[in-house]
């Protein structure tokens, strides 16, 4: 079976990082890279 991976670049995305995980229920594996943001990103 094809497995689905879900990758997710940001920057300063801590308002809509929640939603766009919880928008990827389909994928088998989520990976979220963060590009040195100084919020609460990390």
């Amino acid at each position: 079976m094809t497995k689905i991976t879900a990758i997710i670049p940001t920057l300063y995305e801590e308002i809509h990082i929640k939603e766009a995980i919880e928008s990827l229920g389909f994928a088998d594996e989520i990976i979220v890279i963060d590009s040195l943001s100084t919020n609460k990103m990390l």
